[in-house]
């Protein structure tokens, strides 16, 4: 809607106000004129939004008028996939999905609500078994307050064609703007519609099977950020009550210097500490202590939860509420997982037992939707999706054998060269688009013996300049070592930003070909999504580690050993493309490929998601380290972007070497970085290069172009320069070394 993707005719309403109000006006941040407004005498009025293609729709926002106070306080949603018949959108008591299950016997479609738990396991004949109880409810979504504040919802299991906003209360006239957000549904797909969080659902390559996947381990390490130097402000906790200023609910955070939150009285049983946790999670942990500095502490509690901060529910494990063991002193840490998974953006601690007096610090653990980039086709299987054209080569066999046949699980025979004799053959896609690559996978011919087994990748963002890939400086070789057929497929995980791909076999067997799909996510779903997809991705290459090797002093992936089997592997250094080309160096018989791409549509959202380093973010003091500083006016961990402090400086102007270090705690897809001068006087850095890690030992300089990229800094202390990254950079560590600089190398 807001970037005009949407056309003004597909935007209608139940009425207009005025001809200054018109529905197309309905569109997020619309601020040339007034917002779509209905007409006064309008009793049902809507605003209607054709997506002329089916969607699954994960979250929709609202806005009121930017040009007077009038806006809608909540709202219902309607769904329609052919405009004629109409229903409500509608969730269970705790959540619900909505799984399309395409089977042996034809379409299938359930709408199951879960307020414990479910397990899907499908096999041919797609049995299904499910522990739930289904409460459905017509869903009124809570609107806005102001003009121009934005307020989203996640949206369960919707798939749709059409979508109606039916304002139910309003303030000063039915006024909107809107913005749905969602990924296009592809034809031929089974789609498996989750919570949007960490239950993650993949399509095995079996296509009468699907599996539920949870992310149990990394789930419950994710602190959400409550804790003392956490990512959630003071106004997120709320109490009916607190004892006094020294036991403010905002004090309730793990590790709080102050007392801690502690209620008014110990009598009131319905006394509790409420935190609005900003997004939506799944929440897998919590975490408890007592006061800080006195003996108080809480030995048991119960949790609440809510979506919307009106309903709660009371946790329960097999169906009975549960009571959570608390403290037993007052500093200890007590960590206790969840059996159940339970969502919420809202969190309430309810004190039932306690020592001194109820008294609590908290944090919480969980995750926000994800997907795996590395089960995400671009979609060179789909000639819908990837066309003919996009596929060339250096050469062909013969008409059985062009580009465009090669296509993973193709039934033409796949692609292979004119020869074998050409070490520089290649077979070459245009994505359209510039990817992230997570993961390759290939095949050999169909029919007939002949496959690739091992071969290198080339990547280009013009089509025109390509460079091989590499790993640890070192020519990336994917070798198969596990399949034995023709059919076989062997996937290899990547994490490249890429348009174009090109893919070389490296050893034959038979004539050499290539089928292939490339996989993506170019769904916008939140826009906090992207780049958890990003980090997802990443943390799940480490997996995979132990399947490389290294041959000749070459770093290599698993390739193919037979023509059908598919084999995978990743790549696990990143760089930007829109064409790969797939070069073999090794086959059985001839060189022959049939490959799968897998990887997500680099966005701006990346750029806009701070990873915390700034003033009150979620990185700690302990993470910042420096070759040097100058005093204690200038320590490591002053160098927090819009900081009360100096900020960091070296102790002299004269090493070169001088840098200030940030231990990020996870691997991030890096996509930008932004820099301030000294607060309070007259020092900043002008230039600016940065070095990064994934291990905090070995750094590697960020280049562009291969040369190292010198970034443009400050030219006063207080104006926030940011520079995004062409490239994509992996790193758990990061350095910035000031190469130039006014009156002293300084740095937020």
């Amino acid at each position: 809607m807001e970037d005009g993707e949407i056309p003004n005719d597909k935007v209608t309403a139940s009425s207009e106000q005025n001809a200054n109000t018109p529905a197309k006006n309905g569109r997020l941040n619309y601020t040339s004129g007034s917002s779509w407004c209905a007409g006064t005498g309008d009793t049902n009025p809507y605003l209607q939004i054709d997506l002329q293609t089916i969607h699954i729709i994960c979250a929709v926002s609202t806005q009121g008028n930017s040009k007077a106070d009038q806006w809608v306080k909540d709202y219902k949603l309607q769904l329609s996939t052919d405009g004629t018949c109409w229903r409500d959108y509608m969730e269970a008591d705790y959540l619900s999905l909505l799984v399309t299950l395409l089977c042996q016997k034809g379409l299938v479609r359930g709408l199951f609500g879960f307020s414990t738990h479910a397990f899907f396991h499908l096999w041919k004949k797609f049995i299904i078994m499910l522990r739930y109880d289904c409460i459905f409810l017509s869903q009124v979504l809570r609107g806005n307050s102001d003009r121009d504040t934005t307020v989203k919802h996640v949206i369960y299991g919707v798939s749709t064609r059409y979508l109606r906003f039916l304002p139910q209360t309003q303030q000063g006239g039915v006024c909107m703007r809107t913005e749905v957000f969602g990924v296009q549904q592809k034809r031929g797909e089974l789609h498996m519609i989750d919570h949007l969080n960490c239950l993650v659902w993949f399509l095995s390559k079996c296509e009468s099977c699907m599996f539920l996947n949870y992310y149990l381990a990394v789930c419950e390490m994710e602190a959400i950020g409550l804790a003392t130097g956490g990512a959630i402000p003071d106004s997120s906790f709320t109490a009916p009550s607190y004892y006094d200023n020294r036991y403010k609910a905002s004090y309730g955070r793990l590790n709080e210097n102050n007392r801690g939150w502690a209620p008014k009285t110990t009598t009131n049983p319905a006394d509790f500490l409420q935190v609005d946790l900003l997004y939506e999670y799944i929440i897998c942990s919590v975490a408890t202590q007592g006061a800080n500095g006195i003996k108080e502490w809480t030995t048991k509690y119960k949790i609440q939860l809510s979506l919307d901060g009106f309903t709660f529910f009371t946790y329960k494990e097999n169906n009975i509420a549960k009571v959570f063991t608390g403290n037993s002193n007052q500093n200890g840490i007590i960590k206790n997982n969840l059996q159940e998974f339970a969502s919420a953006k809202f969190i309430r601690f309810w004190p039932t037992a306690y020592s001194g007096w109820k008294a609590l610090r908290v944090e919480v653990y969980g995750i926000i939707p994800t997907k795996d980039c590395t089960t995400e086709a671009i979609g060179l299987a789909n000639s819908g999706i990837i066309p003919d054209f996009s596929f060339t080569a250096s050469s062909y066999y013969d008409n059985r054998y062009k580009p465009s046949y090669g296509r993973l699980n193709g039934n033409n025979r796949g692609w292979a060269p004119r020869n074998t004799t050409n070490p520089a053959d290649f077979l070459q896609i245009d994505l359209l688009h510039k990817y992230a690559i997570c993961a390759v996978a290939t095949q050999g011919a169909n029919g007939i013996n002949e496959w690739t087994t091992d071969y290198k990748i080339q990547l280009s963002l013009d089509g025109t300049t390509f460079f091989t890939y590499k790993e640890n400086s070192s020519v990336k070789v994917v070798v198969n070592k596990s399949n034995n057929d023709k059919t076989s497929g062997l996937i290899n995980r990547s994490f490249n930003r890429i348009k174009f791909q090109r893919r070389t076999c490296s050893e034959k067997h038979g004539l050499g070909f290539i089928r292939l799909a490339i996989a993506n996510s170019k769904s916008l779903f939140m826009e906090y999504l992207i780049i958890v997809v990003v980090y997802d991705a990443v943390y799940q290459l480490r997996k995979f580690d132990t399947m490389l090797h290294f041959y000749n002093k070459l770093q290599v992936f698993l390739g193919n050993v037979d023509q059908n089997n598919i084999t995978k592997n990743s790549l696990k250094e990143f760089s930007s493309a829109k064409f790969i080309r797939f070069q073999p160096t090794a086959y059985n018989s001839w060189k022959a490929l049939r490959v799968e791409v897998y990887g997500i549509v680099p966005t701006k959202v990346c750029k806009t998601e701070a990873i915390g380093l700034a003033s009150g973010g979620a990185i700690p003091d302990s993470s910042f380290t420096a070759l040097s500083y100058y005093d204690n006016r200038y320590k490591a961990s002053y160098g927090r972007l819009n900081g009360k402090n100096r900020g960091w400086a070296p102790k002299t102007t004269t090493n070169p070497a001088d840098f200030l270090q940030v231990d990020l705690l996870y691997e991030y897809v890096i996509c930008a970085v932004a820099t301030q001068g000294a607060n309070g006087i007259n020092e900043w850095t002008i230039n600016y290069k940065i070095h990064l890690s994934s291990d905090g030992i070995t750094f590697f300089t960020y280049k562009e172009n291969n040369i190292d990229k010198v970034f443009p800094g400050n030219s006063n202390q207080r104006d926030i320069i940011k520079n995004n990254l062409q490239e994509f950079a992996s790193a758990k560590f990061i350095r910035f070394q000031p190469t130039a600089y006014y009156s002293w190398k300084l740095l937020y």
